[in-house]
């Protein structure tokens, strides 16, 4: 069972496994614990058991570089918001920038599977992003401390 968000990555491994016997792709987005139990769930109904799992999500300094952001947010926001600043982050999700459009372009494989990682069915646009740190520069969110902002059409929701 191969277990990805990106189904041209999947497919590629299919087609490598494919000599080995039976591959099934099944979508998942690991942080999302209910994806991983529906995941677990197939397994179960297709094999009745699980014999190895190994998460290999493409990105472990990413991911750690990320959470570190978050953390830094937080804790710097805590230690400084009696003083005055308000001290937030924004998480943007798939937003349309040159270089994502131009890997969309190349692959339709993946301008699909992007977009259907969207619940909104699209990706985002820089203004998008712009308006919510426009909005966390006002006074609009005054009482927005150690926030972290996802702009990502419903990614983490």
């Amino acid at each position: 069972m191969i277990a990805s968000r990106r189904e041209a990555t999947a497919k590629t491994a299919l087609k490598q496994l494919a000599v080995l016997g039976d591959a099934h792709w099944f979508p998942v987005d690991t942080t999302d614990g209910k994806a991983v139990r529906r995941l677990m769930d197939a397994i179960m109904k297709m094999h009745g058991r699980l014999h190895y799992a190994f998460n290999n999500g493409g990105g472990a300094a990413y991911s750690a570089a990320k959470h570190g952001v978050i953390g830094l947010t937080r804790s710097a926001a805590l230690e400084h918001a009696a003083q005055g600043p308000r001290i937030c982050a924004v998480a943007p999700g798939w937003i349309n920038t040159p270089p994502v459009a131009n890997w969309m372009k190349r692959d339709e494989d993946v301008a699909k599977a992007i977009t259907r990682q969207t619940p909104r069915g699209s990706i985002g646009t820089a203004d998008e992003v712009a308006a919510a740190v426009l909005w966390l520069c006002s006074e609009a969110s005054s009482f927005a401390v150690g926030t972290v902002l996802a702009i990502d059409g419903g990614y983490l929701a």
